[in-house]
């Protein structure tokens, strides 16, 4: 019995990661383009970041739009990674112009989740960007991408399960000893 329990204590964590969905897109500038850190005339650019499946806002700014948590930004330019510290996006549903906000990426589609904005679940597949979406007040609109992300279990719970099965082969040793 106390193996067993130590077993699963040890694997616990693998199954307490959230699913997370992958939201990312990718375009190149045109050549009218202004020059800012963020822009630049005929370069590509790209982001991406992860929101829970069924994410809980940190606040609910209406009837029309909420923000939540988000985690591992990158924005890129011609391939290199900018500098930019984002942690949060604001979503918004069809009748608040949909897509979503995250400062200074604006993205225009219909809405990235099904149900109330109170307790979202985040959707799979291409949304398509209007072409009023603008990063950095610059017009970018086009295909969204929101892929389902599969739970991968951080690498402090791979870590805490690897030494539950350390324990469960010391203990076992003990007990033919």
């Amino acid at each position: 019995m106390r193996i067993l329990s130590v077993l699963l204590l040890s694997i616990s964590p693998l199954f307490a990661v959230p699913y997370r969905v992958m939201t990312s897109n990718a375009g190149t500038f045109n050549g009218s383009t202004p020059v800012t850190p963020l822009t630049f005339p005929h370069r590509n650019w790209s982001f991406s970041f992860l929101i829970d499946r069924n994410p809980v806002p940190l606040s609910v700014d209406s009837s029309n739009s909420a923000t939540f948590a988000i985690s591992e930004f990158q924005y890129r330019l011609n391939g290199l990674l900018v500098g930019l510290y984002i942690d949060t996006v604001t979503l918004f549903t069809d009748a608040g112009s949909g897509g979503f906000r995250a400062s200074p990426l604006i993205f225009y589609s219909p809405q990235l989740f099904s149900g109330p904005i109170s307790s979202p679940t985040m959707l799979s597949g291409v949304v398509t960007a209007l072409p009023e979406s603008t990063i950095n007040n610059v017009q970018v609109g086009n295909g969204i991408d929101l892929q389902s992300g599969v739970a991968v279990p951080e690498p402090a719970s791979v870590g805490l399960s690897l030494l539950g099965v350390v324990g469960l082969v010391l203990l076992r040793r003990r007990a033919r000893n």
